[in-house]
C-alpha cells in the first residue's frame, strides 16, 4: 500500500472531521464520497449541498469549536494582561 501525506487547510480537515464515521479512516471516507474516479476538491466539497442534515451538524460543530477556541484565547488573554 502507498501512502501519501498531504496538507490541507485547519478548516478543509474540520469539514472531513465532521464528515467521517467513526469506523472509517480518512481514506475511506474519500473512496465512499468520491467513489472510485479521481474527484477534485471543488466536486468533493460540492456534495455537502445535497445533504441538509450533514451541512448543518458541520455549522453545529465548527460553531462549538470557534466558541470552544474563543474561550480558551480570553484565558490566555487573561493570564497575560
Amino acid at each position: 500500500m502507498v501512502v501519501k501525506t498531504i496538507t490541507i487547510k485547519q478548516d478543509a480537515y474540520d469539514i472531513l472531521s465532521s464528515m467521517k464515521r467513526p469506523d472509517e479512516s480518512f481514506s475511506d471516507l474519500i473512496m465512499r464520497v468520491g467513489g472510485d474516479r479521481k474527484v477534485t476538491a471543488k466536486e468533493l466539497f460540492g456534495r455537502l449541498n445535497d445533504s441538509g442534515s450533514e451541512l448543518k451538524k458541520m455549522r453545529l460543530r465548527l460553531k462549538e469549536q470557534r466558541e470552544k477556541m474563543d474561550k480558551e484565547m480570553e484565558e490566555r488573554y487573561n493570564v497575560f494582561a
